[in-house]
C-alpha cells in the first residue's frame, strides 16, 4: 500500500492552493488545521473592514466636484451651498450682526466646539456656535486688541489697553498678567503651556500660565508686532514687521533664528501650513506670497489687492479676505499656479476685514469677523476627514474634559525643546562661541579617560601600566587645553562688555606690559652676561651707561603710560 506524504500532494499546484490541499482526513494535527482556519477567517475579515472604512473614509472627504473645467465654482453662492447640504451643514451658515462695538476678532477652541468674540471696544463673548447657546458675555469698558482660547474652552487670553488677562468661559477674571503689556497678538503653544505676546515695542514675551512664570523676553528691534503664529510642528513663532520681513522666534535665542524678507513693503499677516514645511505671507503689495521653508525659496503668489488677513485650514485651503470679500483658494502650496479660487463670497457694501479669518476644526467652516459682526461661511473639503482625538476631541465626555487638563499637563514639554528643527540631536542654532563648545567637547572626553583609568586600576599588567602612563598624559593635556579654553572664554566676553575706547586701552596695556617684559629679559641676560664673563659690553664688562640711562628712561615712560591708562 502506498503513502501519498503532503510534500508529494503539493506537486504540480499553484502556491495559493498549496494551503488547503493538505487540509483534510490526512492532516496529523487537527489544532493546527484550526488555527490557520481561524487566521485565514480573520486576514479575510481584517481586508474587508479596511475596504468598507476607506470607502466611508472617501464618502466623508468633501469638496466641489464639477462636470468640466470650464464651470466655475467661486459663482456658486453660500446660499446655494446651505440648500443643497444637510441640515445640521446648512445650519452652519449664518451672521451675527453686531455693528456698534466692532470690529471683531474671532478664535476657535482646539476642539472646534466653542466660538470667542472680541470687539475692539471691548466686548467680550462665548458661545456654543453648533447649539446657539451663549455661554457668557461682558463688557471690558476698554480697548481690546487680541484674544486667544487657552488649552481647552474653559480659560481665554485677553489683550487690553495695558495688561493681558485670563477669563474663564464664564466670564470671570482669573489672572491678571503685568508682565505682558501693550501686546497687540497673542499665541498659544499647548505642548509647553506658553502664552506668547507681541507688543508695540517689538517685545515678544513668553508666559508660562501653568506656573504663572515668565519664560523669556526678547526685543526685536524691528518695530511693532502686529501679528504672530507658531508652526504646528516646532512650535516657532514667526512675527511679520513693517520693513516687510518675517523674523522666527525660540524662547531660548534671543535673535531671531530665521529672518526671511517676504515683502518689500509692510507683511500684514502670516500662517504656516499643518506640516511646517510652507509658511504663508501676506502684504500691503497686494501679494499672498507661499515660501517653501525646507529651501526658503518663494514657491508661488498670488494677486490680492487690499489684503488684510489670511488662514490655512488642515487640508491645506488657503483663505484671504480683502476690501469687502473673501476668497478661498486651493492648490496654492505647489509650483503651478492656480488660476481661479475655490470659493468666493461677497459682503454687502460696508462690510471690511481688518481682523480675523479661522477655520473651524474638524468642520468645513470658515469664521470670519469684519466691522459688522461675525459671519460662518461654508467651505466643502477645508475639515479634517480622519482627525487625531488624541489632543482634541470634539466628542468628550465630561469626565474626558475634566480628565484633560491632567493629562496635558503630565505631557507637558520645557521651553528649551523648541527649535527650528525637532530632529534628534538637531540644533536651532549654530554655535556662536566655538571656544566654549570645544572646551565642552574635551571635558566629555577627559572624564571619559578619567572614567577608563579608574575602571582598570585593578590590572597589574605591563601593558595596562603603559596604558595607564598613556591615558594619564592624556588627561593632563585635555585639563590643561580645557583651563586654557575656559580662559579665553572669560576673555572673549569680557571683550564682548567692552566699548571701543576700552578695548582700545586693553590692546595698549597689552602692548606696554610686553615691551617691558622684553626689556626686563633684556637686563636679565646682560645681568647674566656679565657674572659669567661673557659680556659684550665695551671696557670692564659692565653696562654701558648710555644704556642704562635709556631703559630707566624707557621704565619712566611706561610706568607714565600705564598709570594713564589705568585712571
Amino acid at each position: 500500500m502506498t503513502t501519498v506524504s503532503m510534500t508529494d500532494a503539493h506537486v504540480g499546484q499553484p502556491k495559493e492552493m498549496r494551503g488547503k490541499a493538505g487540509m483534510g482526513s490526512n492532516t496529523v494535527n487537527k489544532k493546527l488545521e484550526s488555527e490557520i482556519t481561524r487566521a485565514q477567517e480573520k486576514t479575510e475579515d481584517a481586508i474587508f473592514r479596511a475596504e468598507k472604512t476607506m470607502k466611508y473614509k472617501k464618502a466623508m472627504e468633501g469638496g466641489i466636484s464639477t462636470e468640466n473645467e470650464q464651470e466655475k465654482t467661486y459663482l456658486v453662492r453660500q446660499e446655494t451651498l446651505a440648500s443643497v447640504a444637510n441640515r445640521a451643514t446648512s445650519k452652519k451658515y449664518f451672521n451675527l450682526e453686531l455693528p456698534v462695538l466692532g470690529p471683531y476678532m474671532c478664535d476657535y477652541s482646539n476642539n472646534g466646539n466653542s466660538l470667542l468674540l472680541g470687539g475692539r471696544k471691548g466686548h467680550i463673548a462665548v458661545m456654543d456656535w453648533k447649539s446657539f447657546q451663549l455661554q457668557s458675555e461682558f463688557q471690558l469698558h476698554e480697548t481690546c486688541t487680541a484674544i486667544k482660547y487657552l488649552n481647552d474652552e474653559q480659560l481665554f487670553a485677553v489683550a487690553q489697553s495695558k495688561y493681558t488677562y485670563i477669563y474663564g468661559s464664564d466670564g470671570v477674571e482669573v489672572h491678571q498678567l503685568r508682565d505682558l503689556a501693550n501686546i497687540q497678538a497673542l499665541e498659544f503653544l499647548p505642548q509647553h503651556f506658553l502664552l506668547a505676546g507681541g507688543s508695540k515695542s517689538g517685545i515678544l514675551t513668553w508666559f508660562d500660565v501653568s506656573i504663572g512664570k515668565l519664560v523669556s523676553l526678547r526685543r526685536s528691534r524691528m518695530g511693532p508686532i502686529s501679528q504672530l503664529c507658531r508652526d504646528k510642528s516646532t512650535n516657532v513663532l514667526a512675527a511679520g514687521h513693517q520693513c516687510g520681513e518675517v523674523s522666527m522666534w525660540v524662547p531660548t535665542c534671543s535673535t531671531p533664528v530665521v529672518k526671511l524678507a517676504a515683502h518689500r513693503s509692510m507683511v500684514v499677516d502670516q500662517r504656516y501650513d499643518k506640516s511646517g514645511s510652507y509658511l504663508t505671507t501676506l502684504g500691503v503689495d497686494g501679494y499672498t506670497r507661499i515660501w517653501d521653508l525646507r529651501t526658503m525659496k518663494l514657491l508661488n503668489q498670488i494677486y490680492t489687492p487690499n489684503g488684510r488677513t489670511l488662514d490655512v485650514s488642515y487640508t491645506d485651503l488657503l483663505a484671504v479676505g480683502f476690501s469687502s470679500r473673501v476668497e478661498v483658494w486651493s492648490g496654492t502650496f505647489s509650483s503651478q499656479r492656480p488660476n481661479k479660487p475655490l470659493i468666493a463670497h461677497n459682503f454687502e457694501k460696508g462690510y471690511t476685514f481688518p481682523c480675523t479669518l479661522r477655520f473651524c476644526p474638524f468642520e468645513d467652516v470658515l469664521g470670519v469677523g469684519h466691522n459688522f459682526g461675525f459671519s460662518s461661511l461654508l467651505v466643502p473639503g477645508a475639515g479634517c476627514a480622519d482627525p487625531d482625538f488624541y489632543n482634541a476631541n470634539p466628542f468628550e465626555t465630561r469626565k474626558q474634559m475634566r480628565d484633560r487638563p491632567v493629562y496635558q499637563l503630565l505631557d507637558k514639554l520645557q521651553p528649551d525643546s523648541i527649535r527650528l528643527n525637532n530632529a534628534p540631536g538637531a540644533s536651532h542654532m549654530r554655535p556662536r562661541n566655538m571656544a566654549l563648545l570645544k572646551q565642552k567637547q574635551i571635558l566629555s572626553e577627559a572624564q571619559e579617560v578619567s572614567e577608563a583609568i579608574s575602571g582598570d586600576q585593578a590590572n597589574d599588567g605591563d601593558n595596562d601600566i603603559v596604558e595607564k602612563e598613556v591615558a594619564s598624559q592624556r588627561l593632563a593635556f585635555l585639563t590643561a587645553e580645557a583651563e586654557r579654553l575656559e580662559r579665553q572664554h572669560k576673555h572673549e566676553r569680557k571683550m564682548k562688555k567692552m566699548n571701543g575706547v576700552e578695548k582700545y586701552k586693553l590692546k595698549q596695556r597689552s602692548h606696554l606690559r610686553k615691551e617691558s617684559k622684553e626689556t626686563r629679559r633684556t637686563l636679565k641676560k646682560k645681568r647674566l652676561d656679565k657674572t659669567t664673563g661673557t659680556s659684550s659690553a665695551v671696557g670692564s664688562g659692565t653696562i654701558d651707561t648710555q644704556d642704562q640711562e635709556d631703559m630707566n628712561a624707557k621704565k619712566v615712560t611706561e610706568s607714565a603710560a600705564m598709570n594713564w591708562f589705568n585712571r
